[in-house]
């Protein structure tokens, strides 16, 4: 029997676009039904909450807010993108589907990180502070690359294996080192967040406490690393 992984990357011709709803209904039904994925929401949920208090309830550095606004979005995208692909497709074209949809919010992560990115370096421009003066700006500047060539790797894989790889099979071969840097990209980011907690800014202006953010935190990268099958990851 061929499994779902073996299947081609673009699925088999002929679907009909009034099936993409139905299709798109199933993928979000198989992704979002399981208990790991309800610990994902909760975790993001209130993640946001905690940095959206600390930053509206203080004084408002317009040129930094951007940052912390435009990242926890990117990791809220970076989140449904993993959780979208978690599930076993239940045929070659929910499998497409699928793909699509966890590249677009994959994509959407990347636009977004790049936005608090571009925020915070315009913002130490403005005021003449120098760059990548902590671990939180290391970590983060290392965490915006890595993220970046994941994406690159993705795309690749999804619409030009052949192209880039030789062939579909070639490509397949690393499909479980490209999941495996998306949740270790996940991982990245978590720690960064933690580190931000630790900023001056944080410490002297926004006061977002660790009590909030530290389980938040815990709930997203749990959740995601509950989902996660070993047998996607080739073992």
């Amino acid at each position: 029997m061929v499994t779902s992984e073996q299947n081609p990357l673009l699925g088999n011709p002929g679907s009909e676009s009034d099936e993409k709803y139905y299709l798109t209904r199933d993928i979000v039904r198989e992704a979002y039904k399981v208990k790991n994925a309800v610990v994902v929401q909760a975790g993001l949920f209130v993640l946001l909450v905690s940095i959206f208090i600390g930053l509206f309830t203080h004084p408002i550095n317009g040129y930094f807010i951007g940052h912390p606004i435009l990242n926890s979005f990117g990791l809220v995208a970076l989140a449904q993108a993993l959780l979208i692909t978690q599930p076993a497709p239940l045929s070659p074209e929910h499998k497409t589907l699928g793909g699509k949809i966890h590249g677009i919010l994959n994509s959407t992560s990347v636009v977004l990180f790049l936005g608090g990115y571009t925020s915070i370096f315009y913002n130490k421009h403005v005021h003449n502070a120098n760059h990548i003066t902590t671990w939180h700006a290391l970590f983060g500047i290392t965490t915006y690359v890595f993220l970046g060539l994941v994406l690159l790797v993705g795309v690749a894989q999804f619409w030009t294996p052949i192209l880039v790889f030789g062939s579909i099979d070639n490509a397949k071969k690393i499909y479980k080192y490209h999941r495996i840097a998306g949740y270790v990209t996940l991982g990245l980011i978590s720690f960064t967040i933690l580190l931000a907690l630790d900023s001056d800014y944080n410490n002297n202006v926004l006061h977002i406490p660790y009590w909030s953010v530290v389980p938040a935190i815990a709930a997203i990268f749990g959740g995601l690393i509950w989902g996660l099958k070993k047998a996607k990851l080739g073992f």
